[in-house]
């Protein structure tokens, strides 16, 4: 527990078509290292809130390098909504995710358009970026968020106003994934990938089929273009455009999948032995968003014949 006049709250969730709550993963044991020179702690020597953002993201870098997780990248976007929050607590004299004017974290990335995989918040209040981000890490819900290893982007944003001969810190950390841009070679590694499932279990490798790859992504990027649209609408679009071709195909099965990673996507899949007797796929990938979907979301469409 924080010392008087030091408050922390930390909150998580994640979700591809909405955000729903998420428990964040099981704190790491403490990593070993040196200890961390530490600033601005000595009386009269207050860091400005410019530099509190970069030391506290520093520090979280610091301690996840230790962990043995990917660095986070800072991003402008969650900083400036991690501000406004930081401001509204200040200026309203509380420390906590739900605001009485603007809700919670939830509701202020959905006001920002922010849609993401996983999202997960840190907000405290301290006197230097050392001393909250220490009581940050001894915290198990804090220091699950700062851990996360789903964790790709951070914000932060920090407000600061005068309590006696010292300077007091609002912190808000806004801790999200963000699903990369798939490269050209994605289609390709995927089918790798679903052929060496197969490989293991005793199954024939597919082959592409460039016609039914074809139908494949124009049923993908139909779904993200037409919001009103539903899996199940769109999968029955599909199947029956695959009806007027039954005298070509022969035993035709389509797969649907919303994924945030390709290693989602084949982990899903599976060596699929329902579909053993394949020997011909089509794939279609597209990647994009719609109101119901976090931004980039992967849109995977599979057609498998015999």
């Amino acid at each position: 527990m924080p010392p008087a006049g030091r408050r922390l709250a930390a909150a998580a969730a994640a979700g591809l078509f909405g955000l729903a709550l998420l428990t964040p993963p099981a704190a790491a044991a403490a990593p070993p290292g040196r200890p961390q020179a530490r600033i601005n702690e000595a009386p009269g020597a207050s860091p400005r809130p410019g530099q509190m953002q970069q030391r506290l993201f520093d520090l979280i870098n610091g301690d996840r390098a230790r962990a043995g997780l990917d660095a986070l990248t800072l991003d402008a976007e969650l900083g400036a909504i991690a501000l406004r929050h930081s401001e509204d607590m200040r200026d309203n004299d509380f420390v906590g995710h739900l605001s009485p004017r603007k809700g919670g974290s939830e509701e202020r990335l959905r006001a920002a358009g922010v849609k993401a995989l996983l999202a997960a918040e840190n907000v405290a209040k301290g006197y230097s970026p050392d001393e909250i981000h220490r009581d940050m890490m001894n915290s198990p819900g804090h220091r699950g968020a700062i851990l996360h290893p789903e964790a790709t982007h951070v914000g932060i944003g920090v407000a600061s106003k005068k309590e006696g001969d010292r300077e007091a810190y609002f912190v808000t950390e806004l801790f999200i994934r963000r699903i990369p841009a798939l490269g050209p070679e994605a289609k390709t590694l995927l089918l790798l990938d679903l052929n060496g499932l197969r490989r293991e279990a005793g199954l024939a490798a597919l082959e592409e089929d460039a016609a039914l790859t074809g139908m494949a992504l124009g049923t993908a990027l139909e779904f993200l273009k037409d919001p009103g649209l539903s899996r199940s609408g769109v999968m029955d679009g599909l199947r029956r455009r695959l009806e007027k071709t039954r005298p070509k195909i022969r035993s035709a099965a389509a797969t649907f999948l919303a994924v945030g990673s390709l290693e989602e996507a084949v982990k899903e899949l599976g060596p699929d032995t329902k579909r053993a007797r394949a020997r011909r796929v089509g794939i279609g990938i597209a990647q994009g968003t719609r109101p119901d979907l976090v931004t980039n979301a992967i849109i995977l469409v599979l057609i498998f014949v015999e």
